[in-house]
């Protein structure tokens, strides 16, 4: 049986949040406006389901810039995802989760 790469990653984030650590998100603005679309969305997926993630500042700072835009823009699931979206720092990285 193949293991598709969203249950794989999915394995590993159930394995990290056992063990206390919370897996790495990765957003970034250097690639195409659906990648970028893709992306955000499939973090607000992960995240529907009771994800936390870690994410660079940087990282996080475009993720929130672009779900801006898009909710701005009248995208009523960046809507959703930006009014729902929480973040706090950790160390030195932003701990992101929905409300």
């Amino acid at each position: 049986m193949k293991i598709t790469r969203r249950q794989l990653r999915k394995i590993i984030k159930e394995t990290m949040s056992r063990h206390g650590t919370y897996p790495a998100a990765s957003f970034s603005r250097d690639q195409g406006f659906l990648e970028m679309q893709d992306s955000a969305m499939e973090i607000f997926d992960d995240m529907l389901e009771g994800s936390i993630f870690l994410m660079d500042p940087e990282e996080y700072n475009d993720l929130l810039e672009f779900i801006t835009d898009m909710a701005e823009d009248g995208n009523e699931d960046f809507v959703d995802f930006k009014n729902a979206l929480m973040a706090n720092r950790q160390g030195q990285y932003v701990r992101i989760r929905l409300t």
